[in-house]
């Protein structure tokens, strides 16, 4: 399911981040054939969106439909093209290969701290897109973050009690 695939690479992107932050490194990034794999997933499932919402809405645009059909069509080509599992593989290896053997609790309410403050910059002015943008990706790290440690570090999780996680997520 693309939309799955996506979530969870979002989810991995936020890890990435905050690998990136406790290291004081920029070296945890999406391999260039995995991100190319991710934003072909990301036009297609563009695609169906914009095509749902023709069919919900019962647009009658026939030739604009088409053309999405045209692009989904195009771009799982493409995908099945340029997919292989070495890959998935080679990034796995390597990531994990380059993991810190332990993450430190404040490591992940520090992100989130800074996230925070991130957030509360741009809200003491008009925010243009670029602003909006960045904020709503700094809401999804720290919900994406959330539901990691939820799922795997419990004691991670426990830290983030003094976060507005619940707040956050109606944002």
């Amino acid at each position: 399911d693309i939309h799955k695939f996506r979530v969870e690479v979002k989810c991995l992107r936020s890890f990435l981040r905050l690998l990136n932050m406790d290291m004081c490194t920029s070296q945890f990034k999406l391999p260039k054939k995995f991100k190319a794999l991710y934003d072909i997933a990301g036009e297609i499932r563009q695609a169906q969106l914009e095509t749902d919402t023709l069919k919900k809405r019962e647009l009658p645009f026939p030739t604009y439909q088409q053309h999405l059909q045209n692009i989904i069509s195009d771009k799982r080509k493409e995908w099945k093209k340029r997919y292989s599992k070495t890959i998935i593989k080679g990034f796995e290896d390597e990531f994990t290969s380059a993991l810190p053997a332990k993450l430190q609790y404040d490591t992940l309410t520090g992100f989130f701290g800074t996230c925070l403050k991130e957030i509360n910059s741009i809200l003491m002015v008009e925010p243009d897109n670029d602003q909006i943008h960045s904020y709503r990706k700094r809401i999804k790290d720290m919900l994406y973050l959330a539901k990691i440690a939820a799922d795997y570090w419990a004691g991670g999780y426990k830290t983030l009690s003094k976060f507005p996680l619940k707040q956050l997520d109606h944002l």
